[in-house]
């Protein structure tokens, strides 16, 4: 994980005055390092959620992450995406983020009502975006195992969001 580590760069004021950005897109571009971060990921997932029936993972970097280890770990992958980005049925949550308000949708045929999924995406900075993510599993009657992220800004508390609505968070790097 040093390895990964090293590679994610930070960008002052990105994508507004005050946010320093943490770019995990270097460690995709370096084979070694992204073996490394799925072949961790997979093992944690396995021993910690043994039970899991797929992968979830968060627009955009969490298909990222989410992809392969569906592969690897073969379980299905399903998208949790913005909004007008998948047909069918949907079901909707909005969120505060950073710099400013989202929303995220799942389409519902992909949940499996009583399956335990894993949430999967690069950072968790005040917990909007991932505690969104997880109110959309359980609004489809689906558990959420746990919430793993490549990295976490401790400072900005999104941990406490996630963890006092209920949800297990697992993040490989803090900052």
């Amino acid at each position: 994980m040093n390895r990964v580590e090293d590679l994610i760069t930070s960008h002052p004021d990105f994508p507004k005055k005050g946010v320093l950005f943490k770019d995990v897109l270097p460690v995709f571009r370096d084979p070694r390092a992204y073996h490394a971060l799925i072949d961790d990921l997979a093992h944690r997932i396995r021993a910690e959620v043994p039970n899991c029936c797929g992968l979830v993972g968060v627009e955009s970097r969490g298909f990222m992450l989410a992809c392969p280890l569906a592969l690897k770990l073969d379980l299905p992958f399903i998208p949790v995406r913005k909004p007008g980005k998948l047909p069918g049925e949907v079901k909707q949550a909005s969120f505060e983020k950073e710099y400013g308000k989202d929303h995220l949708e799942v389409q519902v045929e992909s949940i499996q009502k009583g399956g335990t999924y894993v949430i999967l995406d690069d950072l968790l900075a005040t917990g909007g975006t991932l505690k969104a993510a997880c109110d959309l599993l359980t609004e489809c009657g689906a558990k959420v195992g746990c919430a793993f992220l490549v990295m976490e800004i401790s400072a900005l508390s999104g941990r406490k969001t996630v963890e006092d609505a209920g949800y297990r968070v697992e993040s490989l790097i803090k900052y």
